[in-house]
């Protein structure tokens, strides 16, 4: 199954993220809410290390009562911010939940963005053996040049190929 994190959000709202929230619904994509809101650090884009413990146990909770199996979670700096222990922190909030986790955070990254050094989702995906994928980001494809559809679809490209 796939899954991802809404975009278009507080304080992120844009045309751009609410179409890259409907490209990935249109193609099967369960969304998933978050009670955004979550202290940030004063560059108003990452998380505090509380804003980041509040983040990372509430999508716990929401993956937690959605998926059973292996899980392959492809994250910008949502969680790449906070380094290795972050992505260990996700990881280790999932399997107290019975979930195995793999989480792949590269800062800066999402659909397109970071393509010309292969850190892209669609690069990521390459060697996938998770039953599930959930996408984390996109903010980072906003000012890419490419259109919300594009950024989307190629992404669930590679994914199919994937499969």
């Amino acid at each position: 199954m796939l899954f991802h994190l809404t975009t278009s959000v507080p304080p992120w709202n844009s045309p751009f993220l609410d179409g890259l929230d409907a490209c990935l619904a249109q193609h099967g994509s369960t969304p998933i809410l978050l009670p955004w809101g979550y202290p940030l650090e004063g560059d108003g884009e990452h998380f505090t290390e509380q804003g980041f413990s509040k983040f990372s146990y509430d999508f716990a909770k929401e993956l937690g009562e959605r998926i059973r199996g292996p899980v392959l979670i492809l994250s910008d700096s949502t969680i790449g911010y906070g380094g290795e222990q972050w992505v260990h922190d996700v990881e280790r909030s999932l399997a107290h939940r019975g979930i195995h986790a793999r989480v792949d955070a590269v800062n800066g990254s999402g659909f397109v963005a970071r393509a010309r050094f292969g850190e892209h989702f669609y690069a990521r995906l390459r060697n996938r053996r998770e039953d599930h994928v959930v996408f984390i980001g996109g903010w980072n494809d906003e000012h890419s040049g490419h259109s919300a559809h594009r950024a989307c679809s190629s992404a669930i490209a590679a994914l199919r190929r994937a499969s």
